[in-house]
């Protein structure tokens, strides 16, 4: 292992490590803007034993809180992709995107191929698709202009500033995740991979009419409602994975995503 590879291993959280006897793929998540690990800890625990299962853990929060919040679009593709080639093993590598981590999922497709490392197939969880340009931050803003700004900007459920002090210690976080979501291309090509698209039912902001938004971003793109709501990935894991074990199994078995109960094309 090099010096490069350890260093991104520290950055990401990995259940374990590649058991080439039960490991067949692996799966790397990226978080929603503002968050760490922990928004998708329980999806990994949950995940199948024939999936090595991973989250990013970007600069600023959790364990790296001391490394200060860095807000360059450039910084976290390449912590992706650094992520994603120390994470995968023999088998298929997958993309997991949480909500906005759905967006950084799909700039860093490059980032990760230009290291060597392919994706099989790509999964988009509780995310809108990113058809048109994220909205710019307005800079100078006090934080209250800020929640503000992030109420009508961004479709964010109204619980997320419920909690008066855990929303002051994801302020800096949510800041710098606005900024890098603004900065990704504007323009992005279809991805040529298998796509799958995951709602919560009872998701107040996106469900199945979106779907249709997604069809660009895929080779083939298709998509599962779920039980559960926005916050499906870390209320109701199950149910997420119910969807991507079948997706995953469909794409390394055939060469193309498993079926799933509805379909963007």
């Amino acid at each position: 292992m090099t010096q490069n590879e350890g260093a991104a291993i520290n950055k990401i959280l990995a259940a374990q490590p590649w058991d080439v006897s039960r490991h067949r793929v692996s799966l790397l998540g990226i978080p929603h803007a503002g968050s760490g690990v922990s928004s998708l800890y329980a999806l990994q625990q949950m995940s199948p034993p024939w999936v090595r299962t991973g989250i990013v853990r970007f600069t600023g929060r959790e364990t790296r809180f001391l490394d200060g919040v860095v807000s360059d679009a450039n910084t976290y593709l390449e912590e992706i992709a650094r992520s994603a080639a120390a994470l995968r093993g023999p088998g298929p590598l997958f993309l997991l995107g949480n909500c906005s981590g759905a967006s950084l999922m799909l700039a860093a497709q490059r980032a990760i191929e230009d290291l060597g490392t392919s994706v099989a197939g790509f999964v988009a969880v509780s995310a809108p698709a990113p058809v048109a340009p994220a909205p710019v931050l307005p800079p100078g803003m006090t934080d209250t202009q800020f929640v503000d700004w992030l109420k009508t900007s961004w479709r964010i459920p109204p619980a997320l500033f419920e909690d008066a002090d855990m929303l002051d210690l994801l302020l800096p976080q949510l800041r710098a995740d606005c900024e890098v979501l603004t900065a990704l291309p504007s323009e992005r090509t279809n991805t040529g991979r298998p796509f799958l698209v995951v709602f919560g039912e009872n998701d107040e902001n996106l469900g199945s009419p979106e779907l249709r938004q997604w069809r660009d971003w895929g080779e083939e793109v298709t998509g599962a409602t779920v039980p559960g709501g926005h916050f499906v990935a870390v209320e109701r894991p199950e149910s997420v994975w119910q969807a991507v074990s079948s997706f995953i199994e469909g794409v390394t078995a055939t060469g193309g995503p498993a079926g799933t109960p509805t379909s963007a094309t």
